[in-house]
């Protein structure tokens, strides 16, 4: 969930950015984020201290600069979703080059 969610904080539509872009990640890197991790520790680490998991430097410089925008800890910082669904869709077409 994203850190303004968790924090009882104002949200809006930049709130499922956030998510999809921890969907992303996990898609990309075929691992569960924070799977281990107990609720306390997330609250903490994620939303308090603003952590994130490194990208894989098999990505595209694209890909990781999406996925950094829409997981920003600033809502005002994420790309709108439509933008997102561009860039995936290019990424998609680099792919089938």
């Amino acid at each position: 969930m994203a850190p303004e969610i968790a924090l009882g904080q104002r949200y809006n539509l930049k709130a499922d950015v956030y998510s999809f872009a921890i969907i992303m990640y996990e898609v990309f890197s075929l691992e569960k984020l924070f799977d281990e991790w107990k609720l306390s520790e997330i609250s903490e680490r994620v939303h308090h201290n603003n952590y994130r998991p490194r990208l894989s430097i098999f990505w595209s410089k694209r890909l990781k600069e999406t996925i950094r925008s829409c997981w920003s800890a600033v809502p005002e910082a994420r790309l709108p979703i439509k933008h997102v669904e561009t860039i995936l869709h290019k990424e998609a077409e680099n792919l089938a080059e």
